[in-house]
């Protein structure tokens, strides 16, 4: 991050702040937010860590990785009761 200490404290908490409403929408069934919060976390990713650092690539690949598997999924009634 190419940022003044103090202004890089504030975007980890804002960044663990977006991470966190993910969890509580995904946990809220809330599937559009959580999708919407996970995106705006992975655009802080790209616009304010080094791409090229390794706990970067690492944190990025994981909100991909949740990003991909937060999805609602909806269950066949008939099939749940056959």
């Amino acid at each position: 991050m190419l940022l003044a200490p103090e202004q890089s404290f504030f975007l980890r908490e804002n960044l663990k702040l977006r991470v966190l409403n993910a969890r509580l929408a995904l946990l809220s069934r809330q599937y559009d937010t959580a999708q919407a919060d996970l995106q705006l976390a992975q655009a802080m990713m790209d616009r304010y860590f080094d791409r090229s650092a390794k706990r970067s690539v690492l944190a990025k690949e994981a909100l991909q990785s949740v990003a991909a598997q937060a999805r609602q999924v909806v269950l066949d009634t008939e099939a749940v009761r056959g």
